[in-house]
């Protein structure tokens, strides 16, 4: 089963306006991770794909050096992810889309009791994710 999962990176303070960290997806016995990057624009990413897979086949976008994330649809409907040499194959759209919902909604919701969160940080994946939440 698909999951898709942050960790802030220890290494950093915590902040809203700078979350650190690694984006680890996984369908099992499969792994892609995202490292030292930040949180926020991998999020903005993810569910900037899921907006532009309903029209194209394919998304390609930098989420971190010194690689870009890409998302594409395969024959038969399924999407594959690549990062740098990582490849995962993450199933259906509806699958992938349920997951980076869930895991924005996450991602969110650990930063903005943060002492230094401020919405208007994030246009970009409140956006996206408002269009997510109200459809």
């Amino acid at each position: 089963m698909l999951e898709i999962s942050f960790r802030f990176d220890s290494q950093y303070d915590l902040s809203a306006k700078d979350p650190v960290g690694d984006l680890t997806i996984s369908d099992g016995p499969s792994v892609l991770i995202v490292k030292e990057a930040y949180l926020d624009f991998c999020f903005a990413v993810l569910t900037d794909a899921c907006k532009r897979l309903v029209t194209v086949d394919n998304v390609s976008e930098d989420v971190g050096e010194p690689h870009q994330l890409i998302v594409e649809r395969i024959p038969g409907g399924n999407l594959r992810l690549s990062y740098g040499n990582q490849t995962l194959m993450v199933g259906t759209f509806e699958a992938f889309e349920a997951q980076a919902r869930e895991a924005t909604e996450s991602f969110l919701n650990s930063i903005k009791n943060l002492p230094d969160f401020d919405a208007s940080s994030f246009p970009r994946l409140l956006q996206q994710y408002a269009h997510w939440k109200y459809q």
